[in-house]
């Protein structure tokens, strides 16, 4: 079973991407802030991580710098899930090494599990 890490500070939308994902048979890992995923990686070795940027402690920028030097996830599939709409984040995402960038209110629950699907590594 494939694991997804939820790295988001709103419970409604972590536990509502969590649910959606165990119900698509996904094991998931969820934490509040970039700080708790960079922990979470002592323990756990998700396969693909889902990152908000708005976040307190550690924002999804840091956080997505800090776990490409982090060679327990440097290479892990991530997909940024922002309020931020603008081409900006959107390229600064990219260039710092995130797959996909889906902006939280542009996007179905289908469309998400079509781009984790894409992302997510096959075996």
């Amino acid at each position: 079973m494939a694991t997804v890490m939820v790295v988001e500070d709103v419970a409604g939308i972590r536990e509502t991407v969590a649910r959606i994902l165990k119900l698509k048979g996904y094991s998931t890992i969820c934490v509040t802030n970039g700080l708790e995923a960079l922990a979470a990686l002592d323990t756990s070795a998700p396969d693909l991580i889902l990152l908000d940027i708005m976040m307190p402690e550690m924002d999804g920028m840091q956080c997505l710098k800090e776990l490409r030097r982090d060679p327990r996830a440097s290479r892990t599939p991530i997909i940024m899930m922002s309020a931020l709409c603008d081409q900006e984040n959107q390229q600064r995402a990219r260039e710092l090494g995130a797959q996909e960038y889906l902006v939280k209110s542009h996007f179905s629950v289908e469309d998400l599990l079509d781009r984790i699907d894409r992302c997510m590594p096959h075996n």
